[in-house]
């Protein structure tokens, strides 16, 4: 089971993670991690390396897929389209990166949660 929480830095998207049964040991930066905490980090640094972050989460999504997994899984992204458009190119592509990784990854969830206040809203 695939579970995506999307919602504002400190909006509890962490403390939900922890709810949905995930030790903290479980989570981390990373794919290699049970909960993928902070996914917009990882974009950004994808994108600050000059990868593509969309076909790399696509990647890890279906090696994850082949090993078994993921039989409960979960990833939390701030949100970070809000707001006033940067001047900078390099953070208006690192913002729709990770707006096009939050709809790639809700197509394959089984549950996308909104946190807001600490309050889990069911969207899928």
């Amino acid at each position: 089971m695939l579970t995506l929480i999307v919602g504002g830095a400190f909006s509890g998207k962490y403390g939900r993670l922890i709810e949905l049964g995930y030790a903290p040991g479980d989570i981390g930066a990373g794919f290699e991690y049970d909960a993928v905490y902070k996914l917009n980090d990882v974009i950004r640094k994808l994108t600050a390396d000059g990868a593509q972050p969309l076909p790399y989460i696509l990647e890890q999504l279906e090696r994850l897929e082949r090993l078994g997994r993921p039989r409960r899984r979960g990833i939390a992204c701030d949100e970070v389209g809000g707001g006033i458009v940067p001047l900078c190119q390099a953070e208006r592509d690192y913002r729709e990166a990770v707006g096009r990784a939050c709809c790639l990854i809700a197509k394959k969830a089984d549950t996308v949660e909104r946190m807001v206040c600490g309050i889990p809203q069911k969207l899928k």
